[in-house]
């Protein structure tokens, strides 16, 4: 459910900001109204963010590729403060970069390798020593037709050279003083020769090796760069929150919305400390943010609205119960086969061996694993659906679990299609009149409420239709 919200006003002394702030994050009680402009401050403790959260998911990385090698490498207990996490993670920041760079540097010189391969190999220190001596030496690549309508410069001799099919390789000869054709434009040399190229990637590669070893070995604290991220995060929304607050002379302020419930005790410690504090009711013009609070056995559906990012409005309905239930059972509905849905509950169940032995909770994506088979598992054995396997080959005891209506057993195949047809158009029927049946309670009080009552007729004749249509007329 959606938890009934307030808002509040906050008044303390200026002097006391960062003590009342630090004294509210203990609470954990109110959601700060935060200014949408960016604060002084916040600019070198973002900077310093990146670099961790940049830091944990390279280390991340690490770890789990170790973990695929079989390596013996694990994820250390975080021994290091956060000083000591951030210059770490400065250095797994600063060796990425420099495999970057280096990556880069190898793919250029592969391409330099691969434009003048054909040249063989030579140095291009020599040409350049010849330049010095007094001579000229120009290379030159074009197409067959293109060379063959080039005539020699003055001042130049010509060599030809020996080609790839489709081209033509010569070199023009001469004094340095002596031009080119503006439309004749000589080869760019490279830097190095081919085999220097090919010696300048290895020693790259050795490079790039020593810095992931470097990376890998740093990447044992990964839990502590976890941490020191938590505490920038933290130390960000401070920063915010401080710059949030307004100053009115000697006193400061800020708004909020805490949760009714908790409502006794911001005003229990805003005694205590000595600060002014207005607690209103909401009106309709206030957007309140969301606080969804479910019981164990609802919440397991969170991490998937997490997953599909939904976060219901203050003033929306709150659909958990009725999503986490018609999810369930068309999910069951669809994976469909008692077999499979019996290796995702062997998923599940190992899943959750795994956590108690680290005496951790059960997640509540392993619980919601747990439900989803086991649904699964009671569709499948009433529709008799095991791997896919025919019914007539499967044991008795397996069979005798169908529930005839539906199952693949019954001996006319189409009435348990018509069957299950039913079952889906009565679910789809259920959804919708839930929801006309909720916005009647909303609009109880509205000419709104007639308009949801004719919505609500609505689907029961289309309902009717439907079957008329879809299933048999001769039986609607």
């Amino acid at each position: 459910m959606i938890a009934p919200m307030k808002k509040c006003t906050l008044l303390v002394m200026d002097a006391h900001k960062s003590a009342s702030l630090k004294a509210l994050r203990r609470l954990g009680a109110l959601h700060l109204e935060l200014s949408p402009e960016s604060m002084p401050g916040e600019a070198p403790i973002a900077s310093r963010l990146e670099c961790i959260e940049r830091a944990f998911s390279l280390s991340a990385e690490a770890v789990k590729a170790a973990k695929k090698e079989g390596g013996k490498k694990k994820a250390s207990k975080p021994l290091l403060n956060q000083s000591q996490a951030e210059e770490e993670a400065q250095a797994i920041v600063a060796s990425e970069a420099k495999i970057k760079a280096l990556g880069d540097e190898i793919g250029h010189l592969r391409g330099e390798i691969e434009k003048y391969s054909s040249w063989g190999d030579f140095n291009p220190a020599d040409v350049e020593e010849l330049e010095a001596s007094g001579l000229s030496l120009k290379l030159f690549d074009l197409e067959l037709k293109r060379a063959a309508h080039v005539e020699t410069p003055q001042g130049f001799d010509r060599l030809d050279l020996e080609s790839p099919k489709g081209r033509k390789h010569f070199a023009l000869v001469g004094h340095p003083s002596a031009a080119l054709p503006e439309d004749l434009q000589a080869l760019r040399l490279p830097q190095l020769g081919l085999e220097a190229m090919r010696q300048a990637i290895a020693g790259k590669k050795a490079q790039i090796i020593a810095l992931q070893e470097d990376v890998a070995q740093r990447s044992v604290h990964h839990e502590a760069y976890g941490l020191a991220r938590e505490r920038l995060l933290a130390e960000l929304q401070f920063q915010k929150a401080h710059g949030s607050m307004e100053s009115q002379g000697p006193l400061a302020y800020i708004r909020g919305w805490i949760p009714a419930k908790l409502e006794a005790d911001l005003s229990a410690m805003a005694a205590a400390e000595g600060w002014g504090l207005a607690i209103e009711e909401l009106e309709d013009a206030d957007n309140p943010p969301t606080l969804v609070t479910n019981p164990a056995v609802v919440r397991i559906i969170q991490p998937l609205f997490d997953f599909l990012g939904t976060m219901p409005g203050y003033r929306e309905y709150e659909i958990s119960v009725w999503f986490l239930l018609f999810f369930a059972i068309f999910f069951a509905m669809i994976f469909g086969d008692a077999g499979y849905g019996s290796l995702l509950m062997l998923v599940a169940v190992i899943g959750a061996i795994k956590a108690k032995a680290k005496g951790a909770k059960v997640p509540d994506a392993i619980r919601l694993l747990l439900v989803l088979s086991g649904l699964t598992i009671v569709w499948g054995s009433l529709t008799v659906s095991w791997f896919g396997i025919s019914p007539q080959y499967l044991p008795g005891f397996l069979t005798a679990l169908g529930w005839e209506p539906i199952a693949s057993t019954n001996p006319d195949p189409k009435a348990a299609g018509d069957n299950i047809k039913l079952f889906c158009f009565i679910l789809g029927a259920i959804q919708l009149s839930i929801a006309h049946i909720k916005n009647m309670i909303r609009d109880i009080k509205s000419p709104k409420f007639l308009a949801q009552v004719g919505s609500l007729m609505e689907v029961f004749g289309l309902f009717w239709l439907v079957l008329y249509l879809v299933i048999s007329p001769e039986h609607y």
